[in-house]
C-alpha cells in the first residue's frame, strides 16, 4: 500500500512542483523589469490565483468522482464524471477571464489606486483571461487523470509543458522579442496552452478508451 501511495503521489508532487517553479521564475523574471512590473505582476497573478482555487476545487472533486467509477468497474461513470469536470471547470474559468476583460480596472483597483499599476495590470489581465481557459482545462486533466492513478505521464507533460515551452517562450517574447511583461505572460499562456492539450490527448487515451 505505502509503495503504491509513493508511486502515485510522487509523480504529482513533481508536477506541482513544476508548476510553482514556473509562476515563480516568472515572477523572477519580472524583477528583471523593475519593481513596478514586479509589483503589478504580483497584483495580477493574486487576482487569477484566486479564481484557479476555484476550478482546482471542482477538479478535484472530479478526481474523487473518477476513482469511485473506475472501482465501481463504471466506464460510463468515468467518462460522465471527466466530461463534467472539464465543463465546470473551463465554465468557471470562462466566467472568470469574461470578468477579466470587462471590468479590470475595478479588479485591480482592490489593490491599488497608482496609475501605472493599473495600466499595466490592464494588458496582464488581458493575457490572464486567456490562459484562464488553459488553466482550467489543464487542472481539470491532471485530476481526471490523477483519479485514474495516471500520474507519471502526466508529471513529464507538465515538464515539457512549462519548462522546455513556458519558460523559454517567456524569455524569448519578453526580452528577446521586446514584448516585455506582457511577453513574460504570453509564455506562460503557452506552457498552460501546451499542458492543457496533451492532457487532454492522455485524457482521452487514457479515459475514453476504457
Amino acid at each position: 500500500m505505502l509503495r503504491r501511495i509513493v508511486r502515485i503521489g510522487a509523480p504529482t508532487g513533481a508536477q506541482i512542483g513544476l508548476e510553482v517553479g514556473l509562476f515563480s521564475f516568472a515572477a523572477v523574471m519580472m524583477g528583471w523589469f523593475g519593481a513596478l512590473q514586479l509589483g503589478t505582476h504580483q497584483v495580477t497573478i493574486n487576482i487569477a490565483a484566486t479564481t484557479f482555487m476555484v476550478a482546482l476545487g471542482v477538479s478535484l472533486a472530479g478526481s474523487i468522482r473518477v476513482g469511485q467509477h473506475l472501482g465501481a468497474g463504471n466506464p460510463a461513470g468515468v467518462r460522465r464524471a471527466s466530461i463534467l469536470t472539464y465543463l465546470l471547470s473551463v465554465g468557471f474559468m470562462g466566467i472568470c477571464a469574461a470578468l477579466f476583460l470587462t471590468i479590470p480596472e475595478a479588479l485591480l483597483g482592490l489593490y491599488s489606486r497608482d496609475p501605472e499599476i493599473i495600466e499595466l495590470g490592464r494588458s496582464l489581465l488581458l493575457m490572464a483571461a486567456l490562459f484562464q481557459l488553459f488553466d482550467g482545462a489543464q487542472v481539470a486533466g491532471f485530476c481526471v487523470l490523477r483519479g485514474a492513478s495516471d500520474t507519471r505521464v502526466p508529471m513529464v507533460l507538465a515538464a515539457i509543458s512549462y519548462w522546455a515551452i513556458g519558460v523559454p517562450a517567456a524569455y524569448i517574447l519578453g526580452f528577446v522579442a521586446g514584448f516585455g511583461p506582457v511577453g513574460v505572460w504570453g509564455g506562460l499562456c503557452a506552457g498552460l496552452a501546451a499542458a492543457s492539450i496533451l492532457l487532454l490527448h492522455r485524457v482521452r487515451r487514457v479515459i475514453f478508451s476504457r
